[in-house]
């Protein structure tokens, strides 16, 4: 907790010097720019806060601070006049270091997007292909199959031959079909959890 006037901290708890570690008493007297990690940090709070606290209204954000080592930290900042009548009066202030907090927000916000990106790529990148793939595959299985009475004066070695041909494409597209299921299934599931799913009302026979 700190009082502060003209941007000059005024008195400071312990807790304030423990925060920006500083010996007992350092804090008073020291200009609140030497707790910002640059002077446009400390000009631009002032350019969108103290407007705020002119009107009486509470301050309650969230920034990057530096402590008198300069190591830099997230810190949550509540601030609030004194007298709404008479904001020159000064402001009191409350601080506390939400580093912690702040990296595991960013570190989730990091994988929700490594999540969409990848979403996005097993859409155009594996769903596309495997398409063109499935598509070949279907068409190769009936062009053999229209070739085989063709072959029938063929030997025994050839028909078999051909015979096995037909049977791996089955496969593949057997495979294929299961897989472009499996994609399709995954991406739904993300548009669920995104709420970008439309759902539709249809009558069910429940014999």
């Amino acid at each position: 907790i700190a009082f502060v006037t003209d941007r000059i901290v005024r008195r400071a708890n312990p807790h304030f010097h423990q925060l920006y570690s500083l010996e007992p008493g350092k804090a008073v007297g020291l200009p609140t720019a030497a707790f910002y990690p640059d002077a446009e940090a400390y000009e631009a709070f002032g350019r969108e806060y103290y407007p705020t606290l002119g009107r009486g209204e509470r301050v309650d954000v969230a920034r990057v601070m530096r402590r008198s080592d300069g190591v830099e930290f997230w810190c949550r900042i509540i601030g609030q006049v004194l007298d709404a009548a008479r904001p020159q009066d000064g402001s009191i202030w409350l601080m506390e270091d939400v580093t912690e907090g702040r990296l595991a927000e960013e570190a989730t916000l990091a994988a929700e997007r490594l999540k969409r990106e990848f979403m996005d790529n097993m859409s155009h990148e594996i769903r596309t292909p495997l398409t063109s793939v499935l598509g070949f595959a279907v068409l190769i299985k009936k062009r053999l199959a229209r070739l085989l009475p063709a072959s029938a004066g063929d030997t025994p070695k050839k028909r078999l031959q051909a015979e096995q041909i037909q049977d791996n494409l089955d496969i593949i597209v057997a495979e294929g079909e299961r897989l472009k299921h499996l994609i399709n299934d995954v991406l739904d599931l993300a548009k669920l959890e995104a709420g970008k799913m439309a759902f539709k009302s249809e009558p069910v026979d429940p014999a």
